[in-house]
């Protein structure tokens, strides 16, 4: 199996190199660096396909997933920085806000859901579990399938703040422990939708 993988990165890399002029072909060898565990080789592929294409967001997002197998805060710095540059990068934001929960930073990951969740943002994510305080906010899974959301105990699927207009939700299946809700209302709200796919 190993010298299989050892064939195919070698393949990859023989294929891909004499277009290095190529974002994508530093993206492949970074690829089959990381699944051949030769970090540092798989790290500057993707720094130069990033060189190439500094706002492709699929990059960033491979780079900044190996920086954080040895170095989560090296992942936090880098996609911030690639934020600095493409503010509107949704999955960049999500990832980056995903690190700092698992870093425990939690203000500054509520400050990243806090823009993802603006007025009118569409949230297209397999995680539905969220705050909702914004108004026109619209929650839909991103897979036909839906998705589904499984709050633990004492934690609810989703929490609404009273007064939120227009809350739209699609596609989630709740499915939690006792003493947890789908979906928990603060208050009052109006306009609300809840919607299979």
């Amino acid at each position: 199996m190993g010298s299989e993988m050892c064939i195919r990165d070698s393949l990859i890399d023989r294929v891909a190199t004499p277009y290095s002029d190529l974002p994508e072909a530093h993206f492949a060898m970074g690829l089959a660096a990381a699944n051949a565990d030769d970090l540092m080789h798989a790290q500057g592929e993707f720094q130069k396909a990033l060189e190439q294409r500094p706002d492709w967001e699929a990059a960033e997002l491979a780079y900044a997933q190996l920086l954080a197998r040895t170095s989560v805060a090296s992942a936090v710095e880098s996609l911030n920085e690639f934020l600095v540059r493409k503010p509107d990068a949704r999955d960049t934001r999500l990832a980056l806000a995903r690190l700092l929960i698992s870093e425990r930073k939690y203000v500054e990951a509520r400050a990243q859901f806090d823009i993802l969740l603006k007025d009118g943002t569409v949230i297209e994510n397999n995680s539905p579990c969220f705050v909702v305080n914004a108004d026109y906010t619209r929650i839909r899974a991103e897979s036909k399938l839906g998705a589904q959301c499984i709050p633990t105990l004492d934690s609810n699927g989703i929490d609404v703040k009273a007064g939120v207009i227009d809350l739209i939700i699609e596609g989630i299946d709740f499915a939690g422990t006792s003493g947890t809700d789908g979906i928990h209302f603060a208050g009052d709200i109006t306009d609300l939708i809840i919607a299979d796919n």
